[in-house]
């Protein structure tokens, strides 16, 4: 049985920098990160399929592509979700989430923790839409305890580090597990995040957590 239990809306406010989701080199991300007092933490190599020299290129995902394995979390995927090769050496999974009206694809990208408070991660992705006039943020509590803190916010986004642009009526889901061991970031066009929110929350309630 998942719980869930409603917070208020969060203010618009960009705190800090934790999880990102656009492409960058990896100097832009060290420099970011120095002037937040932060570091890098970096994904296993063995369990991200990209990494260091001599990595060895081994997929988080199962053979049949149905459930998602990472170290201390392991989910089911929903059918639909199309596995794509993560775009920078940030993410440790990324998704493609198509749209049955053929409008611009959604997008979940997984990153591995801790990178940033869980408040800094809502208060910056909320900062990522300037007039996020909808935006709820909650928490889901799994078997076995795990908690999962939640966003929903939709409005203009106006990209994050190394993405420009304007892209009105987006919508993102976030999810933090904990204190931020991973993140789930969903993103896209209002009507394809929406056709997938329903999965979305299936997949989050599937986390079984160490």
């Amino acid at each position: 049985m998942i719980e869930y239990r409603q917070w208020l809306s969060v203010p618009c406010i960009a705190f800090t920098l934790s999880a990102c989701s656009q492409n960058y080199s990896p100097e832009q991300v060290d420099e970011a990160l120095r002037e937040n007092g932060l570091s890098r933490v970096e994904a296993d190599a063995a369990t991200s399929g990209h990494g260091g020299t001599g990595a060895s290129a081994v997929s988080p995902y199962d053979a049949d592509g149905e459930s998602l394995s990472l170290p201390g979390l392991e989910a089911s995927v929903p059918t639909g979700w199309q596995r794509r090769t993560p775009s920078s050496s940030m993410r440790v999974a990324e998704f493609g989430l198509p749209s049955d009206t053929g409008a611009e694809e959604a997008s979940l990208a997984v990153f591995r923790g801790p990178m940033g408070s869980v408040e800094g991660n809502v208060e910056r992705w909320i900062g990522q839409f300037d007039d996020a006039t909808d935006s709820q943020r909650w928490e889901v509590s799994l078997q076995g305890g795990a908690r999962v803190t939640m966003l929903d916010v939709s409005g203009t986004f106006t990209g994050s580090m190394g993405n420009t642009g304007r892209q009105p009526g987006y919508r993102l889901l976030g999810a933090i597990v904990g204190e931020g061991s991973y993140y789930f970031k969903l993103l896209g066009p209002d009507a394809t995040v929406g056709e997938w929110k329903e999965s979305f929350d299936e997949f989050i309630g599937s986390f079984s957590v160490e």
